[in-house]
């Protein structure tokens, strides 16, 4: 996969001295690239199907400059702070098992994997281990799905977790309209809708 993203941010920021609270504030255009590529294969095993899979994440954005202001009191000052280039990445390996439940039109999956992090934040050289379970149901004659998922990865100095959910209905042979909600153990939640068309 390939992407990119472009964006502007706004900030205000506000510290306290002993002489008093110096109030920042600025604005940046920043830019961003996305690509991965992974390997994988399918073997079926009953009513499960078992897929190994093997790939590599990679993020990079450019170095930008930002114009800052700082006031204290009657007192300004503008200056330009240049923002570094970012860049890192991922490598893992993970086994997906499906399992096919018929009774209620629904599969379970499971994927345990293992993945090593360089230059993300606080994953800098670091790795570890972790594991997926969903839950992905279809009710076709209504043009209805869903998807409940549990993520967890543990490894050297750091730990996350994610809750997630996604709703999608059918409109029509070519258009479907979806929704999502997840939770990340920083407490943060994420809401979000798509309208998908087909030409």
């Amino acid at each position: 996969y390939l992407g990119a993203a472009v964006g502007r941010h706004a900030y205000d920021l506000a510290f306290t001295d002993d002489v008093g609270t110096i109030n920042a504030e600025g604005d940046y255009t920043y830019y961003g690239a996305f690509a991965g590529a992974a390997l994988s294969g399918e073997t079926k095993l009953g009513n499960k199907a078992v897929l190994p899979r093997v790939g590599i994440d990679y993020i990079f954005s450019p170095s930008t400059e930002t114009d800052v202001t700082a006031a204290l009191g009657d007192l300004t000052e503008t200056g330009s702070v240049t923002l570094d280039a970012v860049s890192g990445g991922r490598v893992f390996a993970e086994v997906q098992t499906d399992w096919d439940l018929r009774t209620n039109d629904a599969t379970l999956s499971f994927i345990p994997r293992v993945a090593c992090y360089q230059s993300l934040g606080e994953l800098d050289g670091g790795c570890g281990w972790g594991a997926m379970v969903g839950v992905y149901s279809a009710a076709e004659n209504q043009g209805l799905s869903y998807g409940l998922e549990l993520d967890a990865e543990l490894g050297d100095a750091y730990r996350r977790g994610a809750l997630s959910g996604t709703v999608a209905r059918q409109l029509g042979p070519d258009m479907s309209i979806n929704g999502t909600v997840s939770m990340a153990d920083t407490r943060s939640l994420g809401l979000g809708g798509t309208f998908d068309m087909a030409f």
